[in-house]
């Protein structure tokens, strides 16, 4: 009797740990991405800066940049709490 409680406890607990360890990894996968994807977008805002300054592949930058954009256009907030990820949680 006393076996069987115990081992309801303990396969109760390592569901506990297990789903917190789902959460804690998706969480961080969710942080990883918005990290990747705000660095790529402002990646590639310097470089379409540099190459307006130097003027060298500026037609294809430009396209680029301008085809990035069209596909977060519909989504402003979204595309700013991309690059400033701070601002997702401000009101």
């Amino acid at each position: 009797m006393f076996g069987e409680g115990n081992s309801v406890a303990s396969n109760l607990c390592f569901m506990s740990f297990l789903s917190s360890a789902i959460s804690l990894v998706s969480l961080l996968w969710v942080c990883w991405l918005m990290f990747v994807l705000g660095f790529n977008l402002l990646i590639h805002k310097h470089i379409a800066m540099l190459s307006f300054v130097s003027g060298a592949n500026k037609w294809y930058l430009s396209f680029s940049t301008k085809k990035a954009m069209s596909i977060l256009r519909p989504t402003r907030k979204l595309a700013s709490s991309l690059e400033y990820p701070w601002r997702a949680f401000s009101l």
